[in-house]
């Protein structure tokens, strides 16, 4: 759930609560090191990038980049999600297909040009109605656009972070396969190979509630927290998007599309 809300206190703008994606919005009570902690960058990086001389004063409500972003977080690229795909299963057929998403044969067999309504083999990907993309936090969060921040070793952050309450629902944004891993860095992590033809990567879990195998859309998986290198920050979802299971690409531009 997205929610922004503002409060006045002592003459000052104070973000009682932030979620959505428009990179780090300062909370009452944060200090410049925190957030550079959580963001896993310098302070003095951080402070340079905003133009902050004073690292000891900054107000709620104000929206910090991170070193190295553009001066705006990234509003064009790859988008994902628009059309809701149904993998057909064996033993299914379309009259099973259109009650599950509350629509008709008709529906089915029109938008994916369907010849013969009695003939739909397994594995064939149809188009059905519905929500065609789920955010992957549930809840209140923030989506932080850290897409190429520096990494120690020379490595550039390839995802997004997430940040949210521990125990907070870690849902599939598409249908497909699970595959569960863990790993020093990772700490618990699952890979989903979604329908839509992308591979989605979620990392730094608190729990797996649920083991590897098919999901459908919007499958409850796990809870937010900071296993693995996370350990010294706040929890959050690490979130990659690969389109068409290739490199992986900044998932701003998506999550702010559908968070």
């Amino acid at each position: 759930m997205r929610l922004l809300r503002i409060l006045v206190t002592g003459g000052l703008l104070v973000a009682a609560a932030s979620a959505g994606t428009t990179g780090y919005t300062v909370r009452k009570g944060d200090t410049l090191a925190q957030i550079a902690a959580r963001l896993r960058v310098p302070v003095k990086d951080l402070a340079g990038a905003n133009g902050i001389k004073n690292v000891d004063l900054i107000l709620s409500g104000r929206v910090l980049k991170l070193p190295g972003a553009t001066s705006t977080p990234a509003t064009t690229g790859t988008v994902v999600g628009g059309n809701r795909v149904h993998v057909v299963r064996a033993g299914e057929n379309l009259a099973g297909i259109a009650v599950k998403y509350n629509t008709t044969v008709r529906d089915l067999v029109t938008r994916n040009k369907i010849r013969n309504p009695n003939l739909v083999a397994a594995g064939v990907r149809l188009e059905v109605p519905g929500a065609s993309w789920a955010c992957p936090v549930r809840g209140h969060y923030t989506v932080v656009s850290n897409w190429a921040a520096p990494r120690p070793g020379g490595h550039t952050h390839e995802g997004n972070d997430i940040f949210a309450k521990r125990g907070a629902l870690v849902v599939t944004p598409v249908s497909g396969v699970l595959r569960q891993v863990r790993g020093k860095i990772a700490g618990n992590a699952f890979y989903l190979a979604g329908d839509d033809g992308h591979t989605y990567y979620f990392a730094h879990l608190d729990k797996y509630l649920r083991g590897p195998g098919r999901v459908d859309a919007a499958a409850t998986i796990g809870t937010v927290g900071n296993t693995g290198d996370a350990h010294v920050t706040p929890p959050h979802l690490h979130f990659e998007l690969h389109p068409n299971n290739g490199r992986a690409v900044d998932p701003f531009p998506t999550l702010r599309r559908w968070c």
